[in-house]
């Protein structure tokens, strides 16, 4: 592994790369997605007489040192450390290889995610391409060869063309049924999309990858893939975890430039802790750039790993071992029935999304959330205890589990042919607020407002952010709430009873979903709570808030809008 990445001005690249040739034994170039700039790796410093007298420690204060040097220097636009970081693939296995039925879309279930009404109507996912980002992707699998692109794939842990895992990694190969397996061959399963094209991106492999890795596996492709179907990130239950620098500017680089300007689709899988985890500490979940998905199970309810998730737009049927599992697509040509995990909810996404643009091809990484938000069905759903559906204040039911309920593949579809596009995204910062609560024993909450007024840029609301600082004398038992002037209360944090033996600061942004709609003028109000047994400070907050200046659903005579009347 790499010792130190710099990334820098490509007029310094000769200068930085003899540099770091003198002081290291090994130094690479990779190619990177960003123009005009140069990323360079090197590792192993120099063995020299003094180098041999020093100790470990010392060669690590060397490259800390190196760190910092060219950070200061003017054309480096930023070097770091390389370390591992944890990411897992939110999946669970079992032994039972029983065939069930594709239940989730030809089963007599109410509601219906309606993806055999899509096909019907013509509408298979033909010419849309879906890149497959997880372990591997076993590209001669038997019910998948006919949809597999024949260029396009990448390694990224080996660093070559050949997606295809080791043997025992099957989630990829999973995920990839779920989209695009064939239809009429008699063989496993049929995919939601499975006209659709698949390309595979290798990007994880014994549940470690870095932000260069991450970053490349985000951006590859971008040019030529329309969704790219997400089923990892960080570990469940424990810590809060962003996408590092390289990560966060492929995200931007994907929906600016991806599908020539209208945006890569990214799918994203809302992770596996149930309702003693948010997946709000999940910085890949709560991206605006990402369709977060969770699951419901065969009986409506949430699956027993669903997660509090204010980022989550919407849901689909996944397995759940203690109502049903799901059959997909394996390893070795194989076919398996013990699938459970928000792994297999993001790929039916992916590929009703791909119905979708196989509709309308002009519609951008934002019409696609809209729509989302317009078709979901929250009608026969059950949350979890204490979170359940409500009426956001644009007329829009949302819960705290299912977002906006489940996905709708012929509504999508129906609704894409005569989509307009919405207007450009404005955003909208409001003063930093700086209140310091103290909190103890005898006061456990606080709350405070933020007023938005008229001048705002953004009159109808997409995702909502807010930026803080916080520190509890034990962080698993946080809680967060934020409620919108039109009254429409998301739990931005709910207790993790996992996430502890953390007591230190803690600044983060959380994002929700949940004012989809909402005119934002008035006070926005943020409660932090804590238990009785802990003490605690919360002392900065933002909002970050995006949205149209004008009505995006203006000449859709279909949507139901309701405000209150005070926001008219």
């Amino acid at each position: 592994m790499f010792d130190i990445y710099v990334l820098v001005e490509e007029e310094a690249k000769e200068d930085v790369f003899q540099e770091l040739r003198g002081k290291y034994e090994e130094v690479e170039e990779k190619l990177l997605f960003l123009p005009k700039m140069a990323l360079f790796l090197a590792r192993s410093k120099k063995k020299n007489t003094e180098l041999h007298s020093k100790s470990v420690h010392s060669v690590e204060e060397e490259i800390n040192d190196d760190v910092q040097t060219y950070r200061k220097r003017r054309n480096v636009f930023l070097s770091s450390k390389i370390q591992l970081q944890e990411r897992h693939l939110r999946s669970f296995k079992t032994n039972d290889t029983e065939w069930p039925n594709m239940w989730q879309i030809n089963g007599d279930l109410s509601p219906t995610m309606k993806v055999v009404e899509s096909w019907q109507g013509g509408y298979n996912g033909s010419g849309i391409t879906v890149s497959v980002v997880d372990d591997g992707l076993q590209t001669d699998h038997i019910d998948l060869v006919s949809n597999i692109r024949l260029d396009g794939h990448y390694d990224f842990v080996d660093g070559d063309a050949d997606p295809s895992p080791p043997y025992n990694f099957r989630h990829g190969t999973n995920v990839a049924g779920l989209i695009a397996a064939e239809r009429d061959n008699g063989i496993c399963v049929v995919g939601v999309a499975y006209r659709s094209t698949l390309i595979g991106i290798r990007l994880i492999s014994n549940n470690y990858t870095t932000d260069i890795s991450e970053s490349q596996a985000i951006a590859h492709g971008y040019n030529i893939i329309d969704i790219s179907s997400n089923s990892w990130g960080p570990p469940d239950s424990y810590g809060y975890s962003a996408p590092g620098v390289l990560t966060a500017a492929a995200f931007e680089l994907g929906v600016t430039k991806g599908r020539g300007g209208k945006g890569v689709i990214y799918i994203w899988a809302a992770g596996n802790g149930d309702t003693t985890d948010n997946c709000n500490a999940d910085g890949y979940a709560n991206s605006i750039y990402t369709v977060t998905i969770s699951s419901v199970n065969i009986n409506g309810h949430p699956a027993w790993y669903s997660e509090v998730c204010a980022p989550a737009l919407a849901v689909t049927y996944s397995g759940d071992k203690n109502q049903r599992y799901m059959v997909t697509t394996s390893n070795a040509d194989s076919c398996i029935g013990d699938t459970e995990g928000t792994s297999f909810s993001a790929p039916q996404a992916a590929g009703m999304v791909a119905l979708a643009l196989q509709a309308n091809p002009d519609l951008t990484w934002r019409d696609v959330q809209h729509l989302i938000v317009k078709t979901a069905k929250y009608q026969q759903l059950s949350e979890a205890a204490d979170y359940g559906f409500a009426l956001n204040g644009a007329g829009n039911y949302v819960g705290q589990m299912f977002g906006y309920g489940l996905m709708d593949a012929e509504a999508m579809v129906r609704y894409s042919k005569t989509w307009k596009t919405v207007p450009k995204q404005e955003i909208f910062k409001s003063s930093i607020s700086t209140p310091y609560w103290v909190l103890n024993s005898t006061l456990t909450t606080m709350s405070g407002a933020i007023l938005v007024e008229g001048t705002c840029p953004v009159k109808y609301l997409e995702h909502v952010q807010v930026h803080t600082v916080f520190q509890s004398s034990e962080r698993a038992y946080v809680e967060l709430d934020l409620v919108s002037p039109a009254g429409t209360r998301s739990r931005l944090m709910t207790q993790r009873k996992y996430d502890k033996g953390f007591s230190g600061q803690q600044e983060w942004t959380f994002m929700s979903v949940q004012f989809w709609g909402e005119k934002p003028n008035g006070n926005w109000t943020l409660t932090f709570t804590i238990p009785l047994n802990q003490t605690g400070n919360f002392s900065v907050w933002q909002l970050i808030l995006y949205g149209t200046s004008s009505d995006p659903l203006s000449g859709h005579n279909y949507y139901k809008r309701l405000f209150c009347s005070s926001f008219n």
